[in-house]
């Protein structure tokens, strides 16, 4: 893979985020025939990554972001090169294909600094501007704890990524859960220790061990057994939207159209 100065590292000051774009889509095709899942346009004429990545560029408590790519990833790097020049570079994740979430977040980590707060958010999330700067705001009044955002659940699907925990605080999280009480928003804050110990652990998965972990959310199943704290933070339902299908992207459309009409958006 050509390396631009995209792929070198530039730390700037301030929040690390991790936006991961590296997945196929399958089941929003054709739309992701020739594009990742993050950049599927929306319809305010932006894609789902530019609308995230116009949001946290104008945050003044965000410093470096970095895009994971691994799916048709020349077309991400070039969106980005064109529109995201001065504030954004992308990674690729050769491995995007075999456990891609674990290893776009260690490829991502690799190239954050690891005495600073860092967020990982999934690149095919639809959150808003109120959502992303509640995330933003909680590194800037230097949380101790590992931050899980998401929402109490009325129902569970199985893909949902589910969380236990007990007056806020994460006993554990994964799809198997059965008495799990929210769900997980795709959206993660690390300080800066909780980001030292789960570079390692991952780089261990690519090591060949802890074959069990497919997820990224999995693997903060590490850091409660590591003794590290990971508290709950509700982000509401009508902040954020994950997007894996049709149906998906059809909510937020309509979402979308009310805000737009309410003059929200």
């Amino acid at each position: 893979m050509r390396q631009t100065q995209h792929d070198r590292e530039i730390i700037r000051p301030g929040l690390h985020i991790i936006v991961l774009a590296a997945g196929t889509g399958s089941r929003l095709r054709p739309h992701t025939d020739n594009l990742p899942k993050a950049m599927i346009p929306l319809p305010d004429g932006q894609s789902l990554l530019g609308h995230t990545l116009s949001l946290l560029s104008k945050d003044p408590l965000v410093g470096d972001i970095v895009i994971v790519g691994g799916y048709e990833y020349e077309v991400l790097r070039r969106y980005v090169e064109t529109q995201w020049n001065s504030r954004c570079r992308t990674i690729f994740n050769p491995d995007y294909a075999r456990k891609g979430p674990v290893y776009s977040v260690l490829r991502g980590l690799e190239q954050c600094h690891t005495e600073r707060f860092v967020a990982i958010m999934n690149g095919d999330t639809w959150f808003s501007k109120s959502a992303l700067r509640l995330v933003t705001g909680m590194a800037a009044d230097a949380v101790g704890a590992t931050l899980l955002f998401g929402l109490r659940a009325t129902e569970l699907a199985a893909d949902d990524i589910r969380i236990l925990a007990d007056e806020g605080r994460i006993r554990r999280v994964g799809k198997g859960i059965d008495r799990a009480q929210m769900i997980s928003a795709g959206c993660c804050l690390l300080p800066p220790r909780a980001v030292r110990r789960l570079h390692a652990f991952l780089a261990s998965i690519e090591a060949g061990r802890h074959p069990e972990v497919e997820t990224w959310h999995e693997a903060l199943n590490h850091l409660l057994e590591a003794g590290e704290p990971i508290e709950f933070r509700s982000l509401p339902r009508d902040e954020w939207q994950e997007i894996d299908d049709e149906s998906d992207l059809a909510k937020l459309i309509h979402r979308m159209d009310a805000c737009r009409k309410a003059g929200a958006m």
